[in-house]
C-alpha cells in the first residue's frame, strides 16, 4: 500500500507506517507541588493577574465514577457528592502557588434564601465552558441538587454561569467576595452535560456560543442507564447579553428541530425513515470538541468521538465538523420542504479509531503543508494499541457477579494518537512514537501558554514556530493504574483509579517527523 504524506512544503511518498506530521511532540517529566488538588471534568479558564493564573470551577476530585445499581428504595449514588469539587481554585503553575475557596461560604439555590445564584452548578461535573476574553461561561452540568427528589439527587443544570475571571481569581486570592464577577441565569434549553462549549466558527460577535450535543440525564447513574438519557443531537447557537440582566438571545438549533420527526428524508448520508429506529449520529457525549482549521484556513470546530452508538457499548468514530449555518432542501411527495443545519457535517469516509473519550488535545495548523493536524494524548478508546505488534486489539467484555463488567472493551490508554486533515480534505490517522507516562488523559486539558501564537479560534499557528516551543502543560484529569477498572477492583487494587494532581509539560519542534499510519480497526 502506498500513501502520500505531506512535510513542511514537501511531498513524500512511502509506505503506510510512514507518514510524517510537520512537528514532533516529546512529553516531559510530570510534576506537581503542595497543594495542588486531583480534579477532572473541570471547566477552567486563564488571567493575566500578577503572572499567569488559572481558574479552576466544577469537576471531580475522585477517580472514575462508579456504576451503583440505585432503586428507589436504595438510591445510591455512582457520583456521591463528597467526590465533587467543592472549591473554586486558582494556580499559578510557574510560581508554584495554589489559592482556593470554599463553595460552602457561597450561597446555595435553597429557595427562598437566594433563587440568583446557585453554587451547586459549580459542583456539577462535565459542564459544557469556553472561555472568550475575560469571561467563563459555563452551561449545565451533572450534579447533586438538594431541590432534586431523594430518588434522584442528580440532575443536568440547566444553568448558564459567566464570570469574570480577573476578577474571579484577585477575589479568590484575596479571599474576598466573587459575588460582583458573577451572574448566572435559569433556561431550560441549556440543560445539557456531556456536550461542549465553543465561539461559533463564522461568527462577528464574540458573545455568539455553541454548544455542541450532550446529554439531558436526570437520574441515579449506573451500567444500566448510562446510555438512555435524552441526547441533543443538534448544535445550538446562541448570543449571550449581559445587560440589563443576562439572557441569551437569538437561539436556534441546528438540524432544525423538525428534521427530527419520524419523515423519511435523506441528511448528511443517512436515509431516516423512523426516527425510533434511525442511526444517529449526533447521538453523543463525553467527545472531543476543539477548534480546527478547514482545508481553506477557515475556523471550524472539530467533533471527534463520543459515546454511545444506539444499542451498543461503542463510540462514535466519524468526525464532523461544524463551520457555518447553512440551509437545506428535500422533497417528498412532490413538495419541496427546507431546514437548517451546520456543514460540512459528518466526515463518512474516515474513521478515528484511538481516543474517542473526551481527553487533553492540542490542535495545530501547519500553512506550508496545508495540514489540521489534531494531537491527542491518551484517553479512553474503543481500542487498545499494542506496541509491539502495531495493532488495534478489541477486548472482549468480561463480565463479574451481578453481571457487572470487569472488561467492558472500553479501555484507558496510555498511546498518543493524531488526526490530520489535508489540503484536498482527506483525513488520516497515525500512532506518535510516544506515550502517555500512564494511563492518563482523560478528562485532562492542556492549559496552553498564552504566548504560543495561535489563530482567534485558538488553534496553534505552526508557522510562527521556529524552534523547540514549550506549548504549554497537560493537567488534571483521571489516572487509572490500569486498562480496566473493574478488573483492578476484581483483583483487589484500591482504589483503582484517582484525579490527577500532576502537570506534564510538552513540547513541540517544528520539522518533519516520521510517525506510524493507524493500524486498522479490527475486524475489518
Amino acid at each position: 500500500m502506498v500513501v502520500i504524506a505531506v512535510g513542511r512544503g514537501v511531498a513524500r511518498r512511502g509506505i503506510a507506517n510512514n507518514p510524517q506530521l510537520p512537528f514532533s511532540v516529546a512529553l516531559q517529566a510530570p510534576f506537581t507541588f503542595d497543594g495542588v488538588p486531583g480534579l477532572h471534568s473541570f471547566a477552567h479558564a486563564r488571567a493575566d493577574v500578577e503572572g499567569t493564573k488559572w481558574l479552576f470551577v466544577s469537576g471531580r476530585k475522585a477517580g472514575l465514577h462508579g456504576f451503583v445499581s440505585a432503586t428507589l428504595q436504595k438510591p445510591a449514588s455512582s457520583f456521591p457528592p463528597e467526590e465533587a469539587n467543592d472549591r473554586i481554585w486558582v494556580i499559578d503553575v510557574e510560581k508554584k502557588k495554589v489559592w482556593s475557596l470554599a463553595l460552602d461560604s457561597l450561597p446555595t439555590m435553597r429557595p427562598p434564601l437566594d433563587p440568583s445564584i446557585d453554587a451547586n452548578q459549580w459542583r456539577a461535573t462535565n459542564t459544557l465552558s469556553c472561555q472568550v476574553g475575560d469571561k467563563l461561561y459555563i452551561v449545565g452540568g451533572y450534579g447533586f441538587s438538594p431541590a432534586a427528589p431523594p430518588a434522584v439527587q442528580n440532575v443536568t443544570f440547566g444553568k448558564l454561569t459567566v464570570m469574570q475571571v480577573s476578577g474571579v481569581v484577585k477575589a479568590v486570592m484575596e479571599q474576598k467576595s466573587i459575588a460582583p464577577y458573577v451572574a448566572q441565569m435559569s433556561d431550560g434549553k441549556l440543560k445539557l452535560t456531556g456536550g461542549e462549549l465553543l465561539p461559533f466558527p463564522c461568527s462577528s460577535s464574540d458573545a455568539d456560543l455553541c454548544a455542541v450535543f450532550g446529554q439531558i440525564f436526570d437520574k441515579p447513574y449506573t451500567a444500566e442507564v448510562s446510555s438512555t438519557g435524552t441526547y441533543s443531537e443538534h448544535v445550538a447557537r446562541f448570543r449571550v447579553v449581559e445587560q440589563p440582566a443576562l439572557k441569551i438571545d437569538d437561539y436556534k438549533s441546528y438540524p432544525s428541530s423538525f428534521v427530527f420527526k419520524p419523515t423519511p428524508l435523506e441528511i448528511d448520508g443517512y436515509s431516516w425513515a423512523d426516527f425510533t429506529s434511525l442511526v444517529k449520529p449526533y447521538n453523543r457525549r463525553d467527545l472531543n470538541v476543539l477548534p480546527a482549521r478547514s482545508p481553506t484556513n477557515v475556523p471550524r470546530i472539530g467533533v471527534y468521538g463520543g459515546v454511545f452508538r444506539p444499542g451498543r457499548f461503542e463510540a462514535w468514530l466519524e468526525p464532523i465538523y461544524v463551520e457555518a449555518a447553512v440551509t437545506k432542501k428535500y422533497e417528498r411527495e412532490g413538495k419541496t420542504y427546507t431546514y437548517e443545519t451546520f456543514a460540512p457535517g459528518t466526515d463518512h469516509k474516515f474513521q478515528q479509531l484511538l481516543s474517542q473519550y473526551r481527553c487533553a488535545a492540542m490542535p495545530i495548523y501547519d500553512t506550508v503543508s496545508g495540514q489540521m493536524v489534531t494531537v491527542f494524548f491518551g484517553g479512553i478508546a474503543n481500542y487498545r494499541y499494542d506496541a509491539a505488534s502495531h495493532q488495534l486489539i478489541k477486548d472482549p467484555v468480561k463480565l463479574g457477579t451481578g453481571g457487572r463488567p470487569i472488561v467492558d472493551g472500553v479501555p484507558f490508554i496510555q498511546a498518543v494518537s493524531s488526526v490530520v486533515v489535508d489540503k484536498d480534505g482527506k483525513s488520516a490517522g497515525s500512532i506518535l512514537p510516544i506515550a502517555m507516562p500512564g494511563f492518563l488523559g482523560t478528562e485532562a486539558k492542556l492549559l496552553m501558554d498564552p504566548s504560543i501564537p495561535c489563530y482567534d479560534n485558538g488553534v496553534i499557528r505552526l508557522d510562527k514556530i521556529s524552534g523547540p516551543t514549550n506549548i504549554g502543560v497537560i493537567y488534571g484529569g483521571i489516572e487509572s493504574f490500569g486498562p480496566y477498572t473493574g478488573e483492578l477492583e476484581q483483583n483487589g487494587v484500591k482504589p483503582s483509579s484517582v484525579a490527577y494532581n500532576k502537570f506534564i509539560p510538552v513540547v513541540i519542534t517544528p520539522g518533519n517527523w516520521t510517525v506510524k499510519s493507524m493500524p486498522p480497526k479490527p475486524g475489518g
